[in-house]
Parts: structure tokens; C-alpha cells; sequence
């Protein structure tokens, strides 16, 4: 059975700490750090996405956003970008630091799987 060595061992604690127990499904708040383009995971198989991510009790989870002409991955991303009240062809940099509300469902603690105005007027910050 494989074993990693000390030396990797204390960086991935340094870098990450212990990991969080999961999150129980259900709508949390979650402020927006960064969205990122991302086609090298093994998420995307080669099609574009943004990564959103967010901080959401304690942890750092991620919303993934296909870009593409599907009718599905346009729905979601405009459900995104209607969660924070603003119009698609918004600059993402200005909603960072915005709060959401965000869904984890039973199938994943590990990422978000949609994003809610948090308010019926969300306020992006000053």
C-alpha cells in the first residue's frame, strides 16, 4: 500500500489544515473569492468552464459553470450571474465579495450545486 512521506504530509497540512467534516445539505451563505476559466480538469474533459468559488463555512467550495451554446449551461450561467443581481455580460471581478445564498445537495458536500439571490435585492459591496 502506498504511504506519503513526512516531508509531503506536513505540507499538505501546512497548506490546507485538517480537513472539514462535510457539510449537510442545504442553503448556506457564501461569499464569492474568485472565478477562474478552468479546461484542463478532469471535471471539464476539454470544455470550457468557469470555476466559482466561494467561502461557505469555513471552507472554500467551488460552483462550476459550463461555457458553451447548450441551452443547459447558458440557463445555469445566467442563473449565476442572476443570483448576485447583475446582467451576463457583467465583469466577474466586480462581484467578488458578494454574498449568495448557495445549495448543497445530498449528492455533494464538496462543491455547490446552485446559487440563490441572497436577498430579493442582493447587495454587491461598496
Amino acid at each position: 500500500m502506498p504511504k506519503l512521506d513526512q516531508a509531503k504530509t506536513a505540507f499538505m497540512l501546512k497548506q490546507f489544515g485538517e480537513p472539514s467534516p462535510p457539510l449537510a445539505p442545504g442553503t448556506y451563505t457564501g461569499t464569492l473569492r474568485e472565478v477562474r476559466s478552468n479546461t484542463d480538469s478532469q471535471y471539464s474533459r476539454g470544455r470550457l468552464f468557469w470555476v466559482w468559488t466561494f467561502d461557505v463555512e469555513g471552507r472554500r467550495l467551488p460552483l462550476h459553470t459550463e461555457i458553451s451554446d447548450e441551452v443547459r449551461a447558458l440557463w445555469k450561467l445566467n442563473r449565476a450571474f442572476h443570483a448576485f443581481g447583475a446582467k451576463p455580460d457583467t465583469h466577474t471581478d466586480k462581484l467578488i465579495g458578494t454574498k449568495v445564498r448557495v445549495v448543497i445537495s445530498e449528492s455533494s458536500s464538496e462543491w455547490i450545486n446552485r446559487v440563490l439571490p441572497l436577498t430579493e435585492a442582493t447587495k454587491r459591496p461598496a
